[in-house]
């Protein structure tokens, strides 16, 4: 079972994960609201006092959270204001629906009102997933695989909404288009938080809005609404075919890469972990953590038994050990670890290769902290002595 980093939770990053829960809070109950007062349309039931006053009860948390994502995310160095201000804007798109309900024409602000509400709530899901997305360690073939499968349910929503507005039926079209808008909506969200580039973020994202668009003005101007969807259906899904195609053709090259520099001995084999031997060992964790910013990932024993890995910041493990000489010249780092997919076949082609063995393939069970972890290791003397070991997390 992996393991992940123990991150001290800072005052700004309570300040933005507070700020972005108030905004997420406030969309999630607007786009309640708004799939209630949305006029399906063989019902088109008249303008009431309760339609026209549902959002009124958000217009301050709308703007109180629109404020707060703005100061927070703003001063965060993941988002920053290229992000700070569109997912304000969402925030705000409740309050300026509530004004909306309440002048000029309610029936047309009952139908315009809602599918803004239900775009900038899943365009603002997108954008925070795609920031707050632990995206580390994956690598070309599988990000772009789980790219693609998220796309899939846009894409086919896409395709659907095409086919219905070049039907020539348009009694059919309108039928589909106007339910289409919060299901869109949500599989175009999940394809641009999982999206290979942030141009086919941005393309993918934009894919309802040719839909969210016909329903909000079909009644102000059905044919130009109308004409528009299927002008619009056409380009937007496009080029964001073109876009995704563009990643496609990328990334292969970096699956080709990654396969052309992937080990042909030992599968899976790549750098894990590099291990010191501290004297002392309070000052060196002291040192690695607060002094050069490493993170805690486990833990075991006391005394000069005890053992610490740290996250060095890109995956890559320090593993800090206790016990080592006051001496400065026999402080040193005491092995080197590589991990791989089958520790006993690496042992295997290393003593092959003339490695001297020192421990032969074990699976390690430990106490470790905050959870137990079991490993399966060999270790093995190269040609000029050094440690070698081989490594694997089994559970």
């Amino acid at each position: 079972m992996p393991t992940w980093p123990v991150k001290r939770l800072s005052y700004s990053d309570f300040l933005t994960y507070l700020s972005l829960i108030l905004m997420a809070g406030t969309l999630a109950a607007a786009v309640a609201k708004c799939v209630f007062i949305f006029p399906p349309y063989m019902l088109s039931p008249a303008p009431s006092a309760d339609k026209t006053g549902a959002l009124d009860s958000l217009i301050v948390p709308s703007v109180a959270s629109g404020i707060c994502v703005l100061l927070s995310c703003g001063r965060d160095l993941r988002f920053g204001m290229a992000r700070a201000l569109p997912l304000a804007l969402c925030a705000l798109t409740v309050a300026a629906g509530a004004a909306a309900l309440k002048l000029g024409n309610t029936y047309d602000a009952l139908n315009y009102v809602p599918p803004a509400v239900f775009f900038a709530a899943f365009a603002a899901i997108a954008t925070v997933a795609r920031v707050l997305i632990f995206r580390r360690g994956t690598g070309a073939r599988k990000g772009f695989i789980a790219a693609v499968v998220c796309a899939l349910p846009a894409a086919l929503i896409s395709l659907g909404a095409i086919a219905a507005v070049l039907s020539g039926h348009k009694l059919i079209a309108t039928l589909v288009l106007l339910f289409l808008p919060v299901p869109f909506c949500a599989a175009s969200a999940l394809a641009c938080a999982a999206a290979v580039s942030r141009r086919s973020a941005i393309m993918l994202m934009c894919l309802p809005l040719p839909v969210c668009i016909f329903c909000a003005t079909r009644t102000l101007n059905f044919g130009g609404a109308y004409g528009a969807a299927t002008v619009l259906s056409v380009i937007f899904t496009a080029a964001a075919a073109a876009s995704v195609a563009e990643d496609v053709r990328k990334t292969r090259k970096l699956i080709k890469g990654d396969t052309a520099m992937a080990n042909k001995v030992i599968s899976g084999m790549g750098f894990h972990h590099i291990a010191l031997k501290a004297h002392n060992f309070e000052e060196s964790l002291k040192f690695y953590t607060e002094g050069l910013g490493m993170k805690p990932l486990a833990g075991w024993g006391e005394g000069d038994g005890r053992i610490q890995m740290l996250d060095i910041g890109d995956g890559t493990i320090l593993e800090l050990f206790a016990g080592g000489s006051e001496h400065a010249e026999t402080g040193r780092y005491i092995h080197l670890a590589f991990c791989c997919d089958d520790v006993d076949a690496a042992f295997a082609a290393a003593v092959k290769a003339g490695a001297k063995v020192k421990t032969e393939p074990a699976t390690v069970p430990l106490d470790s902290k905050p959870q137990p972890m079991t490993l399966r290791v060999a270790f093995v003397y190269g040609p000029s002595g050094e440690e070698l070991e081989f490594f694997k997390v089994v559970e």
